[in-house]
């Protein structure tokens, strides 16, 4: 399945292909798509030369996680986490090419 603004919460758990550009990010390498944002599991980043500019298409099996929203303390220590809880997606089990 190629992606063009596909809803990706309805594919979880089943086998996809996402075409996208390549970003790294601290977490790992991502694609960005019409559909958002998607890690490329047990990739911790792109090739020199691929960040922002590489079109690529990663085929796999696309599962999701919730990351909880950052927390303060009473010390006003901020935990890790996104201002509101989000729902992230990861692509497994990959094979990735450039278009």
């Amino acid at each position: 399945m190629n992606n063009n603004k596909i809803e990706l919460s309805k594919l979880v758990n089943t086998q996809v292909t996402i075409s996208g550009v390549a970003f790294n990010k601290k977490d790992g390498a991502i694609i960005k798509s019409d559909s958002g944002m998607v890690f490329v599991g047990g990739l911790s980043g792109w090739p020199d030369g691929y960040h922002g500019s590489a079109k690529i298409k990663v085929n796999g099996l696309l599962k999701s996680a919730v990351i909880p929203k950052a927390e303060t303390n009473e010390n006003g220590e901020i935990s890790q986490g996104y201002d509101q809880d989000t729902t992230i997606y990861t692509i497994e089990d990959q094979k990735w090419s450039v278009e």
